[in-house]
């Protein structure tokens, strides 16, 4: 038996002697140790799959995919991980949280640099600016690299993070505002979703305006897509550069939880001003256009994708 230990500088589980598989996975705070099991067994079936696609795998556990692993390896199944790895993804506290994919037996495809999304050039600026950040800190090994990327992060596109917005006939993008307007309500066409509680008064606001509105947090929010979305929660985040390692540490934190937020919508978010403007600004646009290169990019990623699946299951 092995263990695997807690990482207090990144709030998270570590195995640290390669050990694979988590024999619990619940009611873990920092003082606990994790027994691991390397031979753990999973039953053999006659009847198995030769498929399984997990959609929205970022909300599977290192211990749940491992354990889907192997039983896919038992039992001669392809694995393929669906998901944005920018998202949030699993966070329930007393779980481990989704820190191991790299090692499940799956199939996996180049990262894509782009949302594919049908989207606005506004979001297309927005997603793009957010995505640029959390992939220079994640790229990143060691305290000192990590340290000084957040150093030049801070000097440069987190320091300078601007997000667009367009509002003439239509509202496209993100706007950040302290409360929404007459004039943005009369747009927010559709189901409009909700990050928050209740107890918002802009949740209030848009139930007597008459608006379909759906209340999610932002746990459940991961997975659902809305034409508009309103975001009313705390986006305080403290920035200390005497300790940059941790800096940098909370600040790919707020820029996934930031990420995760505007990619709910595919016209527009609103973004009520609990401290975000402290960090992003804003500005408008004079111009907006869907932009038909991501339909293309959609269908054209699709049919390559399907057919290299047929094929590779043909030859099983």
């Amino acid at each position: 038996m092995n263990s695997v230990t807690w990482d207090e500088a990144n709030k998270r589980w570590i195995d640290k002697t390669g050990g694979k598989f988590y024999t619990k996975t619940q009611g873990l705070d920092k003082n606990t140790t994790v027994e691991l099991k390397s031979d753990i067994k999973v039953n053999k079936i006659t009847d198995a799959p030769k498929l399984i696609v997990i959609d929205e795998a970022t909300h599977f556990s290192t211990a749940e995919l491992q354990l889907i692993g192997k039983f896919a390896e038992e039992n001669g199944i392809n694995v393929i991980l669906l998901g944005d790895d920018n998202q949030n993804g699993k966070s329930a506290p007393g779980l481990m949280q989704n820190m191991g994919r790299e090692y499940m037996l799956a199939w996996r495809t180049p990262k894509l640099f782009i949302s594919l999304r049908d989207n606005n050039v506004q979001k297309i600026n927005n997603l793009t600016s957010t995505i640029s950040i959390m992939d220079q800190l994640s790229a990143t090994s060691g305290v000192d690299e990590l340290a000084d990327v957040t150093r030049k992060l801070l000097e440069g596109e987190f320091g300078k993070l601007t997000f667009k917005f367009f509002n003439e006939d239509q509202f496209f993008g993100e706007l950040i505002t302290d409360s929404i307007s007459t004039d943005i309500m009369s747009k927010l066409t559709g189901e409009v979703g909700f990050i928050g509680t209740e107890q918002s008064p802009h949740y209030q606001q848009l139930k007597d305006a008459g608006k379909n509105v759906v209340l999610v947090d932002s746990v459940a929010v991961q997975g659902r897509e809305f034409d508009y979305v309103v975001v009313d929660k705390d986006w305080n985040m403290n920035i200390d550069r005497a300790n940059l390692a941790q800096t940098g540490i909370d600040m790919m934190k707020f820029m996934r939880d930031l990420y995760t937020m505007i990619s709910r919508s595919r016209k527009g978010t609103i973004l009520i001003d609990n401290k975000l403007s402290d960090i992003v600004s804003n500005i408008e646009d004079e111009f907006t256009g869907e932009s038909s290169n991501i339909r293309a990019a959609i269908e054209k990623f699709r049919t390559t994708r399907l057919q290299q699946i047929e094929d590779a299951l043909s030859k099983i």
